[in-house]
């Protein structure tokens, strides 16, 4: 997926944003959350004005320091299936996590001549 200049811009403020007001709502300072986090108060700066993202390795502390999901952090609903029938959604919502597909190959230079795109043969 491509995100253009201007969607990475609100992604970037409205992260900002969710930091900021939950940080605030924890009662911390940018020093305490920053140091909580291992990194430096600049940074949580940069991530609350919306100049930057913290790291994809630092949203799980930061929802742990925040005491929120990442889903709300990240503003993800939390409203995933309406079909109107409450067994299936349950059904459906227990099996949007599972284990990732793994397809193995017993002889891998079938398939990369078949897929030459994948591989930097073609």
């Amino acid at each position: 997926m491509i995100i253009v200049p201007e969607k990475e811009a609100l992604i970037r403020k409205f992260a900002g944003r969710k930091i900021r007001f939950y940080r605030k709502k924890a009662k911390m300072t940018q020093d305490e959350f920053a140091s909580r986090l291992g990194v430096t108060p600049q940074a949580v700066s940069k991530w609350e004005r919306g100049n930057g993202l913290p790291d994809v390795s630092l949203i799980e502390g930061i929802c742990s320091v925040l005491e929120i999901s990442a889903d709300t952090l990240l503003g993800i609903s939390e409203k995933v299936v309406e079909s109107g029938n409450p067994m299936e959604d349950a059904e459906i919502k227990t099996n949007l996590i599972a284990e990732p597909l793994v397809i193995e190959f017993s002889d891998f230079s079938v398939w990369r001549n078949r897929v030459p795109w994948c591989c930097g043969t073609g």
